[in-house]
């Protein structure tokens, strides 16, 4: 198995470059592909700053939305880095290398699985609904 993680950057070069560092370390991850959606900022040059060894930064030709700059890196690391399979991790978020871990002995262990998750939890621990609100 061979697992990417696509991080989609929009304007917080911080924040990015935060989970880029705790996570670069992770054996379980093959590479790692920061993508730029064409922020308006001083992203680009301050994530470049990143690129080397496992972590890999690109940037998309437009601002797409969400969708558009996830798939731009999807693509980057399967034609580039023969990514077998992609984690999807918004900037934001915190991940251990064992919930990586189990997410990729899922898809060992279940036939023609096609996506995983993993349960949130809040700053307490607790488990927490992930979802979005309707705005308008």
């Amino acid at each position: 198995m061979n697992i990417s993680c696509i991080i989609l950057n929009y304007n917080d070069a911080e924040t990015t470059a935060e989970l880029v560092n705790s996570i670069a370390d992770y054996k379980i991850l093959d590479s790692i592909v920061v993508v730029d959606n064409r922020s308006t900022d001083d992203s680009a040059s301050r994530l470049a700053a990143l690129a080397g060894g496992k972590v890999h930064v690109i940037r998309t030709e437009k601002n797409g939305g969400y969708g558009y700059g996830n798939n731009q890196g999807i693509r980057y690391a399967y034609e580039n880095l023969h990514a077998s399979h992609v984690l999807i991790a918004n900037p934001d978020i915190k991940v251990s290398e064992e919930t990586i871990r189990a997410m990729s002995e899922a898809f060992a262990a279940i036939t023609r699985l096609a996506a995983a998750a993993a349960v949130t939890t809040d700053g307490a621990g607790n488990i927490a609904l992930s979802g979005w609100r309707l705005n308008g």
